[in-house]
């Protein structure tokens, strides 16, 4: 369903005063359980078209909203216009039109399974244990890291993943300097939204890195040219070969219950995977 909707929405959004006139039709609307089992779309975007074509329309201070310039709304005020509404579905309460609209609104919350707020305090809790069990498996292989959170407050890096590695990571011979986690199925498509707009800016920054798809992965992401980047490595969960990179400093010690070597050994080691 997701990504019917990315690739859909610009179609039923040009229908978004169609579905203003079957939601708020006189005297019986059209249920919005009707259009969205017709239109084969989620029931929460369908309405947020129908609310941008009544406030296109309408004079939006009537419900407190800021005043359109003469020319008209441009598309990021209609937008922040209809995240209000969509949050606040009473701020339309005094108009025979938002009256029907507030009911739509209500209904789609209920019942839509991707784009509620139910929907998205759930996806947001599932992002949570993710990175919790991400962390988990870190601390579980050795790995001393930071987290998003602590990158927020101390760097002045922007784009962050879920995870920078103090201490390289190996995986097949290879380092992995961060993993980001993502709760949900890699499917072909979104896998390559993520490359294109995320995990490459990731890898520009840090270096090799992983990412963690917790509900599985589509097999052709790993052949897909969209998707290949040699400093970017997918996975259904943790894989069970990471070992982190600990720096070997004597014959004969053991470093959190491994055997250890001379550090030159590390050194050479480490100049040989960077390619120095």
């Amino acid at each position: 369903m997701t990504n019917l909707s990315i690739r859909q929405s610009g179609k039923h959004r040009s229908k978004r005063f169609t579905y203003l006139t079957l939601l708020t039709r006189a005297p019986q609307p059209v249920p919005i359980h009707s259009i969205a089992r017709r239109a084969n779309f989620p029931h929460v975007l369908l309405v947020r078209f129908a609310v941008e074509a009544f406030l296109s329309q309408t004079n939006p201070t009537r419900f407190g909203l800021p005043k359109w310039p003469a020319s008209g709304p441009s598309r990021p005020q209609l937008k922040q216009a209809v995240r209000i509404v969509m949050s606040s579905p009473d701020v339309l309460t005094g108009d025979s039109t938002g009256e029907l609209l507030n009911i739509a609104i209500e209904d789609a919350q209920e019942a839509d399974l991707s784009y509620s707020h139910h929907a998205a305090c759930t996806a947001r809790h599932y992002g949570l244990l993710g990175e919790y069990k991400l962390q988990q498996a870190m601390m579980n292989v050795g790995c001393n890291f930071d987290t998003e959170d602590d990158l927020r407050f101390s760097s002045d890096v922007h784009k962050t993943p879920d995870i920078i590695c103090r201490t390289p990571l190996l995986l097949a011979s290879q380092p992995i300097y961060w993993i980001d986690s993502k709760s949900m199925f890699g499917s072909l498509t979104i896998h390559r939204k993520n490359v294109a707009n995320q995990l490459r800016s990731y890898a520009r920054l840090f270096g090799p890195g992983l990412v963690v798809y917790w509900c599985g992965i589509d097999a052709r992401i790993l052949t897909d040219p969209d998707c290949l980047d040699s400093r970017i490595h997918t996975t259904a969960g943790v894989p069970a070969g990471l070992s982190p990179m600990v720096p070997r400093v004597g014959g004969g010690i053991r470093f959190g219950g491994r055997e250890v070597t001379q550090l030159d050994e590390y050194v050479e080691e480490a100049a040989a995977l960077v390619g120095e």
